[in-house]
């Protein structure tokens, strides 16, 4: 009984973590691709 109501809690922390990390990514990714599409657009 212990262990069943442990293993949603990880699998919570776990889907929380790789969404964040999903977030970040694409973030990084857009501001990325704002700056090179600024960067052409000044030249």
């Amino acid at each position: 009984m212990q262990i069943y109501m442990v293993k949603p809690y990880v699998g919570l922390k776990l889907i929380f973590t790789y969404s964040a990390t999903i977030v970040t990514y694409f973030l990084y990714l857009c501001i990325k691709i704002y700056i090179i599409s600024h960067c052409r657009l000044k030249q």
